[in-house]
């Protein structure tokens, strides 16, 4: 359903407005956090996510994660203070 919702509603959007885009369709569980991990954020203005709990969950994790990440922090270290995903 998030894939025709997506390229019927969201997508027209982006077409008329001329936003490029690079779309992911996730094919598994934690793609899309696996995906933000991989990639370097910088070069995106932003991410919008078209699902339910499970994706804005995989959004959010990836996010904090990849912050975690590019701050060179351990998170299973316990002296880190971090607010765990």
């Amino acid at each position: 359903k998030g894939h025709s919702i997506y390229e019927n509603r969201i997508m027209t959007l982006f077409d008329e407005a001329q936003v490029n885009v690079d779309t992911i369709y996730t094919e598994r569980a934690n793609h899309a956090r696996d995906y933000i991990l991989d990639q370097e954020l910088t070069k995106y203005d932003g991410i919008i996510g078209v699902g339910g709990d499970g994706m804005f969950s995989e959004l959010c994790h990836g996010l904090l994660l990849k912050t975690v990440q590019n701050s060179n922090l351990d998170i299973n270290d316990p002296r880190v203070n971090l607010i765990r995903p």
